[in-house]
């Protein structure tokens, strides 16, 4: 009895302790078909993918919202899930023509019969702009970016993977051009992120975006 009694309370505590999960780990994944990536290469195609393995993470909304710098200060913002297509459809019915709007949103939840949920980023310059798309599992969005050809998807972990809380916009990757704090030779840095929203004044950077990541409970 007294076996069978621990067992419920440790049960209960286990139920309680997932429910009160306040953060999960993203993973960064590069392509590594070889394949492709001598393809985007050829073709100067940036591709990054974000992925979460958290079943428990199953059922919850991942939103990305794209914010722009210039100069030290947030100049625009760009939020995927907030935008609702509507579409006018024509309808035949009982030999009358009727015209219906269907709203919808992209769809970026993590489905349950899923084991993991994948964010993938796709980016080419064209003349003096980058055309970047973000594909979920069962949708995408399509943006059009101001920069220049230098300009890349940077991670903003030195690690492969990063830990990231809920129901918060939590940086995970940079557009950015080349930058060096400690040089003046223009590398591609893991500038992390203390202090992403000022890195005019950190590093100089006169203009970048930064993709923070939301994961709704």
């Amino acid at each position: 009895m007294k076996t069978l009694f621990l067992t419920f309370i440790l049960t209960i505590l286990t139920l309680f302790s997932f429910s009160q999960k306040d953060s999960t780990t993203i993973y960064y994944q590069y392509n590594l078909d070889n394949d492709i990536r001598t393809i985007c290469a050829v073709s100067e195609i940036q591709f990054e993918r974000l992925i979460c393995a958290d079943t428990l993470m199953r059922g919850k909304e991942f939103n990305i919202i794209i914010k722009e710098y210039k100069k030290g200060k947030l100049h625009s913002t760009i939020n995927l899930n907030t935008k609702t297509e509507t579409e006018r459809v024509k309808m035949l019915v009982d030999r009358d023509t009727i015209y219906t709007n269907f709203s919808f949103s992209p769809e970026t939840k993590f489905d349950d019969s899923d084991d993991s949920f994948k964010i993938t980023i796709v980016s080419k310059f064209n003349y003096k702009n980058i055309n970047c798309e973000v594909n979920y599992p069962s949708s995408s969005s399509s943006r059009t970016l101001k920069g220049k050809k230098d300009y890349h998807i940077v991670h903003l972990s030195y690690a492969p993977f990063i830990s990231i809380p809920l129901n918060e916009e939590y940086p995970v990757l940079a557009y950015t051009p080349p930058f060096n704090p400690y040089t003046k030779d223009d590398i591609y840095i893991y500038p992390g992120v203390d202090n992403v929203f000022d890195w005019y004044k950190q590093f100089g950077v006169k203009h970048y975006y930064v993709f923070f990541l939301e994961i709704l409970v």
